[in-house]
């Protein structure tokens, strides 16, 4: 279960998708890094996890503002 989502536009149709974060920790105490862990697509997409962690790292995921609507 993520910890943290944030909104972001789907790299493969443009629309709008919720990715899951995971803290990773050293000895379960010491964070070293936020690492994608789940993607939602509201249009049906899916990115199996290492495309995941690849679009996350060349910046293909677009955030979305934080007003931006949910459900709109």
């Amino acid at each position: 279960m993520s910890e943290r989502v944030t909104l972001t536009l789907c790299p493969r149709c443009g629309g709008r998708a919720a990715v899951g974060w995971t803290t990773v920790t050293r000895d379960g105490e010491v964070p070293l890094a936020h690492v994608p862990t789940e993607f939602d697509c509201a249009g049906g997409c899916s990115l199996p996890p290492a495309e995941l962690v690849e679009a996350v790292a060349d910046s293909r995921l677009t955030p979305l503002p934080r007003d931006s609507a949910v459900n709109g």
